[in-house]
């Protein structure tokens, strides 16, 4: 039983190490996605809803945070990106689950951290992965309104 928790505790020390080093790098008034997902089909929709979220927010800028294989996709944003290994996407999780580090902080997936169901509801009632994303992590209403009509039939 202590060796799990040994394991995990050690792990959220080593992203916070890993954190430490990528703070120096972050403004107070940016916002930072996280994408720790090897692969996400939807990830033009989702950064093209970015720059709405972060207006909302009044945020200046948007900071990513993205696993080594999605780092190509964010290729001009040099100055406002942190790529990790899969290794250290792992740590991040571990210390952001211990507690929220970062008040303006935002992990893009329907997966991870472990506990998020999200991505059962792709596919039920015509919902897409990015009105998935729209809804529940962007909290948007936008996809329901197109799609989901009440018709005299169901009520």
């Amino acid at each position: 039983m202590r060796l799990p928790l040994l394991k995990d505790a050690y792990e959220a020390f080593l992203g916070r190490r890993i954190w430490l080093g990528i703070k120096k790098r972050i403004r107070n008034d940016d916002f930072v996605f996280f994408f720790p997902d090897k692969e996400l089909s939807c990830l033009d929709e989702i950064k093209d809803c970015i720059p709405d979220f972060l207006s909302e927010g009044y945020y200046e800028e948007a900071f990513y945070i993205v696993n080594a294989s999605l780092a190509d996709k964010f290729r001009g944003k040099e100055g406002q990106l942190a790529v990790l290994s899969d290794r250290e996407v792992k740590f991040l999780l571990r210390f952001y689950c211990l507690y929220q580090f970062h008040e303006n902080f935002l992990v893009v997936s329907l997966k991870l951290p472990e506990g998020r169901y999200a991505y059962r509801m792709v596919g039920h009632k015509g919902m897409t992965d990015a009105d998935a994303f729209m809804s529940f992590v962007f909290h948007k209403r936008i996809a329901y309104k197109k799609r989901w009509t009440l018709s005299k039939k169901s009520l």
